[in-house]
């Protein structure tokens, strides 16, 4: 018997079954040990506030990107459809086409290859443009782009591991490209619609080079990159950053759950809460991270100083602190901030203390940016700030686009080699086999 042929009597008493225990040890985890602690320091970090009524005093950003990955096993190829769209003092949502002579959405193809010759290793990367009328790169800003980068990458890459980890990194590194490229792209807009503008990029400012393998194996940082990308200077950067912001909706269980614990212990509010801190909360929350140390060992409070900043730019000393946000007490967004250091920072043989500065500026900077980010809501159940969503659909790449692009490639490809059936074509069909190689 087939596991959709089991009676439905049966079914459901084993769903209740595992349910029951599910909720149990749930239960059971929260009330005791590192979670317990861990929670207890989100109780002394964040401040919970109802978001007020508030009017919109400045354009407002948002950016996604849709992307499609093809790989073998020295190359990868990722298209990239990147667009975004500025809700304005009004509450009028305009598309770039509304202000300039610009296309929906920037369509380009990002194309990363690994070769080694004569025991040179190389790497290189192009950045190939689809749209005729881009925001961020015509043909020749891209190829300056994709030479800049290639040297770049091939000047600045630690050559102490093996060519088979080194060829992982370097697909890894073309992925994290494609998130830079939203962060480039809402500088871009922002360059169109004031510097004064806040941007929000769909999804974490926390990625790939926040870990230590970015340190390990690569002599610059996501920063270096941006530099490239967006054509401005480091300094100009760090400064820019700042009115750029992650708005994340997905994340762990265990994120949005503490959240929601947050947001229980006050009575619901129409327009919803958000949270910040202040320099006498990061004290008492470092304190308890200290308790932590004591009773769990140093990674266990080196990681849940992690969950309230990380790096982001670690050569660039760049970091990002995280604010739970929720529109109807039941859906949870995070905010996420750049700042020029954690608001609490840990050492090994110090323990976990507070930096005023930092959080001393998000205390005046998460109130004002919450209120213009919530200022106008869409009609959704949730209630999300108008246009975060709206963007969704336009970015997303459809079914039909990527088969006529597959096609336009092996139509090439057979053109250029003379042959039908080339190993590359694979690279453009998997798309259209069903599992087992049955074709759809």
């Amino acid at each position: 018997m087939s596991l959709l042929e089991n009676p439905l009597n049966r079914l459901l008493g084993v769903v209740e079954k595992v349910v029951k225990e599910l909720r149990e040890d749930y239960t059971r985890s929260r009330a005791s040990g590192i979670i317990g602690a861990r929670e207890g320091v989100y109780r002394e970090y964040y401040e919970v506030r109802e978001t007020p009524p508030a009017p919109q005093t400045c354009p407002v950003i948002f950016v996604d990107a849709g992307f499609h990955v093809l790989e073998t096993d020295v190359l990868i190829l990722m298209l990239v459809n990147v667009g975004g769209v500025v809700r304005g003092l009004e509450g009028r949502l305009l598309y770039p086409p509304h202000i300039g002579d610009y296309e929906p959405t920037d369509a380009l193809i990002l194309y990363g290859r690994w070769s080694e010759a004569e025991s040179d290793e190389r790497f290189k990367l192009r950045v190939v443009p689809i749209s005729e009328r881009p925001l961020l790169y015509n043909d020749e800003k891209a190829e300056k782009v994709s030479n800049e980068l290639t040297r770049l990458i091939n000047e600045r890459s630690k050559r102490v591991v093996s060519s088979v980890k080194r060829l992982r990194l370097y697909r890894r590194l073309v992925k994290y490209l494609e998130q830079l490229i939203e962060v480039a792209y809402a500088l871009k807009l922002q360059d169109r619609v004031g510097i004064h503008s806040l941007a929000f990029v769909d999804g974490t400012l926390v990625r790939w080079f926040s870990t230590r393998a970015g340190l390990v194996h690569f002599e610059f940082d996501g920063l270096d990159l941006l530099e490239v990308l967006a054509g401005l200077d480091k300094a100009t950067l760090k400064r820019r950053l700042k009115s750029v912001y992650g708005l994340v909706k997905q994340t762990k269980i265990t994120s949005i759950a503490r959240a929601r614990w947050l947001f229980s212990s006050r009575p619901p509010s129409p327009l919803g809460m958000y949270t910040t801190t202040n320099p006498e909360r990061a004290r008492r929350a470092a304190d308890k991270i200290n308790s932590v140390k004591e009773s769990y060992g140093d990674e266990a409070a080196r990681e849940t100083v992690n969950l309230f900043n990380r790096f982001v730019h670690p050569r660039s000393g760049v970091w990002a602190s995280r604010f739970p946000i929720t529109t109807d007490s039941i859906s949870v967004l995070h905010l996420e901030v750049h700042l020029d250091s954690p608001i609490i920072a840990y050492e090994p043989r110090v323990g976990a203390y507070a930096l005023d500065k930092a959080a001393s500026e998000v205390a005046e900077r998460v109130p004002r940016v919450v209120e213009e980010l919530m200022a106008c809501r869409s009609s959704i159940n949730w209630r999300p700030p108008y246009g975060f969503m709206e963007v969704d659909e336009k970015v997303r790449i459809p079914t039909r686009l990527l088969h006529r692009l597959e096609d336009l490639f092996i139509a090439m490809l057979r053109r250029e080699t003379g042959v039908v059936g080339h190993p590359l074509e694979y690279l453009f069909d998997l798309t259209r086999k069903m599992r087992l190689g049955y074709r759809g």
